[in-house]
C-alpha cells in the first residue's frame, strides 16, 4: 500500500519522511500483532474450566506422551507412574485426519465435532507432519477441538475410553521449548 503525501510548501521534507516513517511502523505493528501465535492454554487451566471450553477451539500447551495405546498430551507435572491421576489429567489426541477418515465411513461421527478445522498452509502441513512423528516427552502447543467427557458419561476418549478429556488437533503452533 502506498501512500502520497500531498506537496504542501509549510511541510517540510523531514516532517513528510517522519510521517511516513509513523504509518509504516504503524502498519507493521499491526501486521506483527494479527500474526502473533495465539495464546496458549495451560492445561491445568483447560481441565479445570473443562465445561466452559467444551467443543470449541482452544491452543493448549503441555508435554507429549506417545507409548503403547496412549497418544496424549499431560502436564509437566502428571506421569503415567500414577495412572488413575494421569487419566484424569491428561488430554487424549486425535489428529483430525484420522478423525475425517473415521467420519468419511461413519458419517454420525462428524455430530461429534462442533467446529471445523482451518486449511493449513504447507509449512503448517509440515509442521503437522514432524508432529505426527514426534516421540514422546516432548514440549508441544497445539490448536484444535476441546472435548470433554462428562464424569458419569459411559464413555470417554482413547484407549478404552479412559480419558475424561480430547484434542483434536487442527494446528501445531510449537514443537519443543
Amino acid at each position: 500500500m502506498i501512500f502520497c503525501m500531498p506537496e504542501h510548501p509549510a511541510i517540510s521534507a523531514g516532517s513528510r519522511i517522519v510521517r511516513s516513517l509513523v504509518i509504516t511502523t504503524a502498519l507493521l505493528g499491526i501486521t506483527a500483532f494479527a500474526q502473533s501465535p495465539p495464546t496458549c492454554i495451560p492445561i491445568e487451566d483447560l481441565i479445570r474450566e473443562a465445561a466452559t471450553h467444551d467443543r470449541t477451539i482452544v491452543t493448549v500447551c503441555g508435554t507429549l506422551e506417545r507409548q503403547f495405546e496412549v497418544n496424549s498430551l499431560r502436564p509437566q507435572s502428571a506421569s503415567l507412574r500414577e495412572p488413575e491421576d494421569f487419566f484424569a489429567r491428561a488430554i487424549w489426541l486425535d489428529s483430525i485426519d484420522e478423525v475425517k477418515a473415521i467420519e468419511k465411513y461413519r458419517p454420525e461421527e462428524k455430530r461429534q465435532r462442533s467446529t471445523v478445522e482451518p486449511t493449513l498452509t504447507a509449512t503448517e502441513r509440515e509442521v503437522y507432519e514432524r508432529f505426527r512423528q514426534t516421540q514422546s516427552s516432548v514440549p508441544l502447543v497445539l490448536t484444535g477441538e476441546f472435548q470433554f467427557a462428562k464424569r458419569d458419561a459411559q464413555y470417554g476418549f482413547g484407549h478404552l475410553g479412559a480419558y475424561h478429556y480430547r484434542l483434536i488437533v487442527y494446528k501445531v503452533v510449537k514443537i519443543g521449548s
